[in-house]
């Protein structure tokens, strides 16, 4: 139904597909004309460890949360490694989404534990909010 679609209003219709370069070929294999349907395929390079930290301090701001120092370092350095040993399913921007989303969980339940909340406390993400988790 999609090659006939594309085939019939191709000066109307711009099809736009997305993913992993390997399920990517697969996709355009499925069917001996569908590869050259797509007469434009872009290749985008994984984001840099300088990159994903960008995207992460982008999402905390968005949110008003604040990494200090110590945390920082401590995340960036957990990105090298994760970017040298990484799976074929890494997800970039969006598994800075879900640690950043898991690292406030934690902050949450290590300041019910305090006594005496201030307004920083409840912004500033600490190295103990990072770990222990791990990247999807």
């Amino acid at each position: 139904m999609l090659t006939k679609a594309m085939e019939d209003y191709r000066d109307q219709l711009i099809v736009i597909v997305a993913g992993y370069p390997e399920p990517m070929n697969q996709f355009l294999n499925v069917n001996p004309g569908f590869r050259s349907r797509f007469n434009r395929i872009l290749t985008f390079e994984d984001y840099t460890v300088d990159e994903l930290m960008q995207i992460l301090e982008g999402m905390e701001k968005k949110l008003d949360y604040y990494t200090d120092s110590d945390a920082r370092h401590f995340v960036e350095k957990k990105v090298e490694v994760k970017l040298c040993y990484k799976t074929k399913d890494f997800a970039n921007a969006r598994a800075m989404r879900n640690y950043l989303e898991a690292a406030i969980l934690k902050q949450s339940q290590r300041l019910i534990q305090q006594e005496q909340i201030r307004k920083e406390d409840l912004t500033t993400l600490k190295i103990e909010d990072f770990e222990g988790i791990t990247f999807a």
